[in-house]
């Protein structure tokens, strides 16, 4: 379950093995594509642990060309192991700032990536911790 603002646009996808949702904010930026926001969280069913996937997830960014200055570490989401990572990526002519956090549901064997992109602006500080927020009020439904 993931808080989000009413006036934000959703698609869900689903199939047999992945699923998720994609929400933005573009009813409301459309005259201010420099405002656009985008979270995304998909699921997967694995039965790899949360490590050895955040270790392939790091190894897979960093090989990527069109991404750079890359941080992450580990965290704690609901008192369980968790991961991050933070991310520049240069889409067309714009460079995105990208924070995914990965958590994983041990009980269904399912790994969630929880992904907050913005156009690396101005106050691109700002609409990250709007994200944040948004991101922060996920819960696990077990």
């Amino acid at each position: 379950m993931i808080t989000l603002p009413y006036e934000w646009d959703i698609q869900e996808t689903y199939s047999d093995t992945i699923y998720g949702m994609i929400v933005t904010n573009a009813p409301l930026s459309e005259n201010d594509p420099e405002g656009f926001l985008f979270l995304s969280v998909t699921g997967y069913k694995t039965t790899d642990s949360l490590a050895a996937y955040f270790a392939n997830e790091v190894s897979t960014l960093q090989k990527d060309k069109t991404m750079s200055r890359f941080e992450g570490g580990k965290m704690e989401f609901a008192g369980k192991d968790a991961y991050w990572v933070k991310f520049e990526s240069i889409q067309k002519e714009d460079t995105l700032v990208n924070v995914v956090k990965y958590i994983k549901a041990e009980s269904k064997n399912e790994i969630y990536l929880i992904q907050s992109s913005v156009k690396k602006t101005g106050t691109f500080d700002e609409k990250i911790c709007i994200l944040k927020n948004l991101v922060d009020s996920f819960e696990l439904v077990e």
